[in-house]
């Protein structure tokens, strides 16, 4: 069954749970964008840590920005 419009999916930020009504959207690409060195990585892994553990969802980060070994 399709999720529900009104179900909300944490993203382990408190204020951004707040600003987006309880978290995100279900169904919906999320693309985390800004300049090297300021915390993509860490916001991408946040969200996708939060998806999987609070929301029990199965989750994939993937950065074009590191190399393979990294």
């Amino acid at each position: 069954t399709p999720p529900d419009p009104g179900d909300r999916i944490p993203t382990g930020f408190a204020d951004l749970d707040t600003l987006t009504s309880g978290g995100l959207r279900p169904g919906r690409m999320v693309v985390v964008g800004a300049r090297p060195g300021v915390g993509k990585t860490l916001v991408g892994t946040g969200l996708a840590r939060a998806a999987a553990i609070k929301g029990g969802l199965p989750t994939l980060f993937k950065t074009l920005e590191m190399g393979d070994e990294e």
